[in-house]
């Protein structure tokens, strides 16, 4: 299992500081108002393409059938379908260009991140690791030289998606090396009743995390926008990294469900993976405390070290994002599915009101508090939730519900 989590957690940690790179990048060759847009078109992209995402790839690893053939059926239409809502949300907004490319982007991440179900599901992390280490690599080396040489930002996207368009051949070569094409409308009709819900639940979950970001863009400027995500990304970088970690421990929670053991389950979910998240929060913590101000200079320019209290805030809102992970992979491996959604939709409708009080009164710093308090209420409702399972035995009535 160590292994395996170093293997996804170093790939993980890559991706996740190539994602952060780009942003110093913008921050470093443009300006702020530049980083305020990039922020702004990620926003609007991230809740459409993590419906696309649909967890397909946790839905296919703990499926007990190798029908990837269907899984991929059901990720080409959700492709097509969130590149239709992107193109529409390009008339409304004046920088559609880099919305557009940015939404592609990630479109493109979700049909990787499927592929790699297929070595996820025999276990061959290193595989998957390498592969996303050689892209992302590549990525920011691109990025960067495109950004330096055209210091423009939509040309700078477009040459990361076409090569992006490129490696995903290697990737479907690499991963679909077994790959028997099996298809059966049942189980697309399946996969979508299982994914579709996942889906929506995803796009409340990022519509819920860039509350701030729109409540920004409406009460203030693109460039407090700008100063506000360079800082904030922080949380973005942490959340890949705590969820991949996270991942690593499906099949072991899904194992001790179907086994019914209650105390196991609660010692991985409340005892590990707690430990993992306080730990990561602690050590940030101390790190920004010491060393933020000197950090927001090196990284971003000494205009934004005056923010540093403002990333010591946003620790609060990684460690219960840190929680939201863990309850999700329970949720993921009981097959508890279609649960998460009625759960996101209530912490959302609490999140609206107090997000735009907060930073209508307090502006950047309110959409700091507001991401602490966002983050909070949701992991709050959903862990309330699985405590009333575990109280009441419904787990041993939920096992025949896993997907087979």
């Amino acid at each position: 299992m160590l292994r395996k989590i170093s293997w996804t957690f170093s790939a993980n940690v890559i991706s996740a500081a190539v994602k952060w790179l780009l942003l110093v990048a913008i921050a470093q060759i443009l300006t702020p108002t530049d980083v305020g847009d990039y922020a702004l078109a990620l926003a609007i992209a991230s809740p459409i393409t993590l419906f696309a995402n649909m967890k397909l790839r946790s839905l296919y690893v703990t499926s007990e059938e190798d029908d990837f053939h269907s899984f991929a059926i059901v990720r080409n239409v959700a492709f097509l379908f969130s590149l239709l809502v992107l193109i529409g949300f390009c008339f409304f907004y004046e920088e559609w260009m880099i919305v557009l490319l940015v939404g592609i982007s990630k479109l493109l991440d979700c049909t990787s991140d499927l592929l790699y179900a297929v070595p996820h599901k025999e276990q061959k992390m290193k595989k998957i690791a390498l592969l996303i280490v050689y892209k992302q690599v590549g990525t920011i080396i691109l990025f960067v030289s495109l950004l330096l040489v055209t210091e423009h930002l939509a040309w700078s996207l477009f040459g990361t998606v076409v090569f992006q368009l490129g490696y995903l051949l290697v990737e479907r070569k690499v991963c679909l090396y077994t790959f028997q094409q099996r298809f059966s409308s049942q189980r697309v009709r399946l996969i979508l009743t299982l994914g579709i819900p996942l889906g929506i639940t995803q796009l409340i979950v990022s519509f819920n995390s860039f509350l701030p970001r729109y409540g920004l863009a409406y009460f203030a400027t693109a460039t407090e926008v700008g100063y506000f995500s360079a800082v904030s990304y922080v949380t973005v970088i942490v959340n890949i990294v705590m969820g991949a970690v996270a991942q690593n421990y499906i099949h072991p929670l899904k194992e001790q469900f179907l086994k019914g053991r209650k105390s196991q389950l609660r010692k991985i979910l409340y005892v590990d993976l707690f430990k993992i998240a306080f730990i990561l929060s602690i050590s940030l913590l101390i790190g920004v405390i010491l060393f933020g101000e000197f950090f927001l200079t090196l990284v971003y320019g000494a205009s934004y070290a005056a923010y540093n209290p403002l990333l010591i805030l946003l620790i609060g809102c990684i460690f219960f994002n840190c929680l939201n992970w863990n309850i999700d992979t329970a949720f993921m491996a009981f097959g508890f599915v279609k649960s998460q959604l009625p759960l996101t939709i209530f912490a959302t409708i609490l999140s609206i009101p107090i997000t735009f009080i907060l930073i209508s009164t307090y502006s950047l710093w309110g959409a700091g508090i507001a991401m602490v308090t966002n983050s909070l209420i949701l992991y709050a409702c959903k862990d309330i939730f699985l405590r009333i399972v575990f109280k009441k035995d419904v787990l041993k009535a939920s096992r025949t519900k896993v997907i087979k």
